[in-house]
């Protein structure tokens, strides 16, 4: 959002010669946040993390173009060429599987008796065909999980279930290397 001052659109359009489109540049965020919900995409962009968190907590929000113009020169030009050529391009479906063989987590087919079950689906997915079993079940969309991991006890066992198992096998990963929980896969 930091980009997205006037001061900031300014300098951005001062220093390239590309055509820059910026459809909602009139919009204020209320009505982006009502567009988003109309279409179905404000659970998407309320969990997506703020890449300007990333640059820094204290983002420009009014940059000069002197100030741009004085790092212009000092910046190597060149590393987007050198990202680009040391990249790695992987088919989606080759990803998926490297990741999944990294990935250390016991995927069982039949619900542990202490464990609760996360259901991982999108809402859509879930409605249409419910998760029934004996064992307690959350239902926790995988946009939302990680975000509301810190929810999740410690102490207790889980176990995700996405319909497939890969989506579900991603995320226990994750869940385990980042968060220490008892994390399994649950794919009847």
């Amino acid at each position: 959002m930091s980009s997205q001052t006037l001061c900031n659109l300014s300098v951005i359009d001062g220093v390239t010669d590309s055509l820059v489109l910026r459809p909602l540049v009139t919009t204020d965020k209320d009505e982006i946040m009502r567009i988003a919900g109309a279409i179905g995409t404000a659970t998407f962009a309320v969990s997506m993390p703020e890449y300007c968190g990333v640059i820094g907590v204290k983002p420009a929000t009014r940059a000069r173009r002197e100030q741009e113009a004085a790092q212009e020169p000092v910046f190597d030009m060149a590393i987007l060429d050198r990202a680009l050529a040391a990249c790695r391009k992987i088919p989606l479906e080759r990803f998926t599987e490297e990741a999944l063989q990294r990935t250390d987590v016991e995927v069982l087919s039949v619900p542990l008796a202490q464990a609760t079950i996360i259901d991982i689906r999108h809402p859509d997915e879930s409605d249409g065909a419910p998760l029934h079993t004996h064992i307690p079940a959350l239902h926790i969309p995988f946009y939302e999980l990680h975000g509301r991991a810190c929810e999740l006890a410690p102490a207790s066992t889980y176990m995700l279930y996405c319909g497939r198992g890969a989506m579900s096998r991603l995320h226990a990963g994750h869940l385990k290397e980042a968060r220490g929980l008892d994390v399994r896969v649950y794919a009847p």
